[in-house]
C-alpha cells in the first residue's frame, strides 16, 4: 500500500472520529439555540397609568391581574377588551383585605379564579367572582412554614408545590415540597461554574422556573447564565438549552458586597407558559446598565417536548409578561423610574 493510501485512509478515519465527537458533544440532553430572532413583533400600547406602579401581571380569558408592592390597592384587574378598569382589591392594611407584597402563584392552566400569595404576611390567596353579588370575593389562608419564603410558586395539587426560595434561603436551583414530606428536596445548582466558591453561591444562581403537572417537567431560565434547563419532578435533567455558541458564567468578586466582575451579564427575567408552550423573556444585558440603554427583550418559545418554536423580538424593554392562554400575544410591562407603568401587546405569530 502506497503511503499517500496510507494519508487518506488517516485523514478518513481522523475526520470519522472528529465527526463522531462533535455528535457526541450535542447529543443527550444538551443543545444550542441561536440567539438570533426567528421573528419580530411591533408592541402596541393598551395601558399606561401615571404615577402607578406595576410589577406582575396574570392573564385569564377575559382579565390581566397587575400586581403592586405601592399602590393603594395591590391587586388591579383589567378587561382584555379595551384594557379599562374592572376592579380594584386588597388594601394595605392589616384588615382582613391587607396584602402587602402580592406575587402569583405559577399556573399553566389560565383557570378564571386567581391564586396569589403574599410574601410578607405568609398568606395563600385566592380570587374567585361570584356572579350572583357580581363582585369578586377574596380568600386567605395561612401559608405552610415549609414553603416561606417562595419566589415563583407552582402550584401542582394541594399537595405538591415547586418553587425557589428568597435569596440566602436556598439550597440548590430551586425544591420540590410535599406537604407529606418535613423536609424540601432541592435540586442541586447546576451547570458547575470554572470557578469554585466556598462563600453562599445563592445569589449566582438566581432563576425563574415554570412547572407543568400533565407533563412532569419543570423549566428552570436562570439569570447569570445562558442557559434553559428543563428537569423531570425527581430532578433529572431532561434538557439543557444554551442560547448561543459560546458559554456565558457570572463571577463574583466580592460576596460581602455581592459585587459581580465588570461586564458580568443577566439574561433570563421570567418563563411563563400555557398547556402548549412556554415563553423565556431574555433581557441580555450587564448588570448597573441604565435604564435608557437597555436592550429590547426577545421571547424565547419552546412546545412541551423542549423544542424551540421561535424566538420573537420585540421593540420595548420588558421587565416582566404574561401570555394569551391561547397562544396568540402575550402583554409585556414597563415600569419606568417615575413610577409609570406602560403595558405593550405583541403578537405572538405562532
Amino acid at each position: 500500500m502506497t503511503p499517500s493510501i496510507y494519508l487518506t485512509l488517516f485523514l478518513c478515519f481522523f475526520c470519522l472520529v472528529s465527526s463522531c465527537k462533535d455528535k457526541k458533544e450535542t447529543s443527550g440532553h444538551f443543545v444550542l439555540v441561536d440567539e438570533k430572532e426567528t421573528t419580530s413583533s411591533a408592541g402596541q400600547l393598551v395601558f399606561k397609568e401615571d404615577m402607578q406602579q406595576f410589577f406582575y401581571m396574570h392573564i385569564t380569558d377575559s382579565l390581566v391581574f397587575l400586581t403592586s408592592q405601592r399602590n393603594e390597592n395591590p391587586i388591579t384587574a383589567l378587561s382584555l377588551k379595551n384594557f379599562e378598569r374592572v376592579a380594584e382589591l386588597g388594601e394595605r392594611g392589616q384588615g382582613p383585605e391587607g396584602i402587602q407584597f402580592p406575587l402569583f402563584l405559577k399556573d399553566i392552566s389560565r383557570k378564571s379564579d386567581i391564586e396569589l400569595f403574599d410574601l410578607n404576611r405568609r398568606n395563600l390567596i385566592h380570587i374567585d367572582y361570584k356572579s350572583e353579588e357580581k363582585r369578586y370575593v377574596i380568600e386567605k389562608e395561612m401559608m405552610p412554614d415549609s414553603l416561606w419564603p417562595s419566589i415563583n410558586l407552582n402550584k401542582i395539587s394541594d399537595s405538591l408545590y415547586f418553587a425557589n426560595g428568597v435569596e440566602h434561603f436556598n439550597k440548590g436551583l430551586y425544591f420540590k415540597w410535599d406537604k407529606h414530606w418535613s423536609t424540601k428536596a432541592w435540586v442541586p445548582y447546576y451547570p458547575e461554574t470554572k470557578k469554585k466558591y466556598d462563600e453562599d453561591v445563592t445569589h449566582l444562581y438566581r432563576n425563574s422556573i415554570l412547572a407543568n403537572g400533565e407533563k412532569g417537567i419543570v423549566v428552570c431560565a436562570l439569570t447569570y447564565f445562558n442557559r434553559i434547563v428543563a428537569f423531570d419532578f425527581n430532578g433529572n435533567i431532561l434538557k439543557d438549552i444554551q442560547i448561543g455558541k459560546e458559554i456565558v458564567e457570572p463571577v463574583i468578586e466580592d460576596f460581602e458586597r455581592l459585587k459581580f466582575s465588570d461586564g458580568t451579564e443577566m439574561f433570563f427575567f421570567d418563563v411563563v407558559g400555557t398547556e402548549n408552550y412556554f415563553y423565556c423573556l431574555w433581557n441580555r444585558s450587564e448588570i448597573g446598565i441604565d435604564a435608557d440603554q437597555r436592550k429590547n427583550s426577545k421571547i424565547f418559545v419552546f412546545d412541551w417536548d423542549l423544542n424551540h418554536v421561535s424566538t420573537i423580538q420585540a421593540d420595548q424593554p420588558l421587565a416582566s409578561f404574561d401570555v394569551d392562554p391561547y397562544d396568540r400575544y402575550f402583554l409585556g410591562l414597563f415600569p419606568d423610574d417615575e413610577e409609570d407603568t406602560s403595558i405593550y401587546k405583541f403578537d405572538t405569530e405562532l
